[in-house]
């Protein structure tokens, strides 16, 4: 939605502290600290970490447990001084987005972009807001020393997926990948008790890319490994991600079923050239096998010798009955969805 109307200064010079002045007591907003890039599409945005303080007047100590954790993302090209000079802070004040905070807990308060000289913000995306409880909370949570704290990025980076957190210098160089067959990770999180993740990849049969979404284990047997996902083509370089998506949303894309005799994340890392060109074989020409974009899908597997076999007849028993399984609580959800509708 929209805020107000930008009075832009060039430079992304950052501040110390902003206070929030109101009629009744101030609000002091205080060590802003960037944690880390994301990627949405083709932006990025930093995450910026800050305290606020309320009921604020100048002189007042500040104690390690007086001060609430908030975070924003902001786009590159805009700094912190920048979200100042122009009140920022203010109307996200005005908008309460400060109030009832929680203690020992990050408030994302959006995504402040910067639209044709107009200020807009948005809601953070499911994958941000799984970084933030995953990492961010938990470490508060678990340390003695919260006004002193430094979170060094060498310890995230073995927590958290690497390509959800991209340099500008990769950006800048997925063109040049593009170019190549690849197949790559973007975001691991946790929803409830399971683990997701997300993939993008190459349509080998039109070059367009591919969204492999939400993407999780549903059965394993032997070497059969039954998987479940959301599947997508893009026309474009780079899709925006939808910035309202909360975590309980249905990703966009066909739903489907795939199996593979090694796992997913083992083909990756590994990244033999024909391996990944055989997932992405599986994967292309997707729609063409799919009547009913509302039913989900087997859409075939990859056996030991390296074969792309379409027919569920070739799984064995166990993934078929789980297969069907799937199938059924599948449509009972989308019937029961249809219902409230």
């Amino acid at each position: 939605m929209e805020l107000f109307t930008n009075k832009f200064q060039e430079g992304t010079e950052e501040i110390e502290n902003y206070e929030i002045k109101t009629k009744e007591s101030s609000k002091l907003l205080f060590d802003f600290e960037r944690e880390c890039t994301f990627r949405h599409g083709n932006k990025l945005t930093n995450l910026i970490k800050a305290r606020i303080l309320n009921n604020y007047t100048k002189g007042t100590t500040i104690l390690p447990d007086t001060a609430k954790f908030v975070c924003f993302e902001i786009p590159t090209f805009i700094g912190i001084k920048e979200l100042a000079d122009n009140n920022v802070f203010d109307t996200l004040n005005e908008l309460g987005k400060f109030d009832s905070l929680e203690k020992n807990v990050y408030f994302h308060l959006g995504i402040i972009d910067r639209e044709k000289n107009i200020y807009k913000i948005y809601n953070p995306t499911n994958e941000v807001l799984g970084y933030v409880h995953e990492q961010m909370d938990s470490y508060i949570q678990n340390n003695d020393s919260l006004m002193t704290r430094r979170i060094q990025g060498e310890d995230f980076r073995k927590k958290i997926s690497e390509s959800a957190k991209i340099s500008v210098r990769e950006v800048e160089h997925l063109n040049e990948k593009r170019k190549d067959v690849y197949l790559e990770e973007q975001y691991k999180y946790k929803l409830g008790d399971k683990i997701y993740a997300d993939y993008n990849g190459i349509d080998i049969v039109e070059g367009k890319l591919l969204k492999i979404n939400r993407v999780s284990i549903i059965e394993k047997n032997e070497n059969e490994i039954l998987y479940s996902a959301f599947i997508q083509k893009i026309d474009h370089e780079y899709e925006e991600e939808n910035e309202s998506i909360n975590l309980q949303d249905t990703p966009k894309g066909n739903p489907i079923l795939f199996t593979l005799s090694n796992t997913l994340d083992n083909i990756i890392k590994n990244g033999k050239q024909k391996d990944l060109e055989k997932v992405l074989q599986l994967f292309s020409g997707f729609s063409k096998n799919i009547s009913n974009v509302k039913r989900i899908h087997y859409i075939g597997g990859i056996n030991e010798q390296g074969e792309i076999l379409r027919n569920m007849e070739n799984c064995s028993d166990i993934i078929i009955k789980k297969i069907e399984e799937q199938k059924m609580n599948f449509e009972r959800k989308l019937e029961k969805s249809e219902i409230v509708r």
